[in-house]
């Protein structure tokens, strides 16, 4: 798929997949891969994702590469609210078990 331009770089949805919920109600969700210049401070701060807030879906996985001109880092974020036009996400933390 064709990306968008964001900050400093370019993110495209990668996947939509529908799960099935409470009383099968479906819901689509997507997976997001983001590859940026702009380091996770920026990424992480609020405004980023707000130009796709028309696209997005609270449950979406951003699957980002952060810094790839510098330090490049890899970061998953998940989208937790989106209201008035404003995404806001969360950084995922891996924890054993």
């Amino acid at each position: 798929m064709i990306g968008r331009v964001l900050g400093a770089g370019n993110i495209s949805r990668i996947n939509v997949g529908t799960a099935l919920g409470a009383a099968g109600a479906a819901k689509s969700l997507s997976i997001w891969h983001l590859v940026t210049d702009d380091l996770a401070t920026a990424v992480e701060a609020a405004n980023y994702f707000d130009t796709l807030s028309d696209s997005m879906e609270v449950g979406d996985i951003i699957l980002a590469a952060v810094d790839v001109d510098g330090t490049p880092k890899f970061k998953v974020y998940g989208v937790s609210a989106i209201a008035a036009g404003v995404v806001t996400v969360i950084r995922s933390i891996v924890a054993a078990g």
